[in-house]
């Protein structure tokens, strides 16, 4: 996998479900060795609210990542109007969410984070030399760089499954290494 550290990553609004559902967007932030961004669309108008375990139950939490934003931890970009017309085309593909995050990306030749497959194969055509990441690729760099054990990725696989109803599909690079950790014995 490239080192892309001096590369900025647009996020969607599942990749930031499925850390926010794990209670580990801070630490991906702070220790991936990648720098975030994500579309203004999408933090006021798109992901609002995600599911934590709290209590051996779930409850729905308000999204708010001000403080990544204010301090500048995920920089968060405002559509310029050169921009605008490429969401509206791309809006007849993708929900809006996905429209702004590749238009973002294409437009500033950004690299994209994304769980969507119809809006990953787009940004691919648009943006030819950009890196697309899943979560579950997001989650394996992270878990080499920082050697993080067995039993906490264990933990954080089953807290997106659980609470943000994702598993990544059986052709993703990173299928079986989701399924052998989330299988495996503690």
């Amino acid at each position: 996998m490239p080192d892309n550290s001096d590369s900025i990553f647009l996020m969607d609004a599942c990749i930031l479900i499925n850390l926010m559902a794990a209670e580990i967007l801070n630490e991906i932030v702070e220790n991936s060795g990648l720098k975030f961004a994500i579309s203004s669309f999408i933090v006021e108008k798109e992901a609002h609210f995600v599911f934590q375990e709290k209590d051996a139950g779930l409850h729905k939490i308000k999204i708010d990542i001000s403080d990544f934003t204010d301090s500048g931890k995920i920089i968060k970009m405002y559509l310029e109007d050169n921009e605008a017309q490429m969401v509206v085309d791309l809006s007849q593909d993708v929900d809006d969410g996905e429209a702004y995050t590749i238009a973002l990306a294409v437009c500033r030749k950004l690299n994209m984070v994304s769980d969507d497959k119809k809006a990953g194969r787009l940004f691919r055509k648009l943006q030819k030399d950009g890196v697309l990441l899943s979560t579950e690729a997001l989650l394996y760099r992270w878990a080499k760089k920082n050697f993080v054990s067995l039993e906490r990725l264990k933990n954080v696989l089953l807290k997106i499954e659980k609470c943000a109803r994702y598993l990544p599909s059986k052709d993703s690079e990173f299928y079986l290494w989701w399924r052998e950790i989330k299988e495996s014995l503690l």
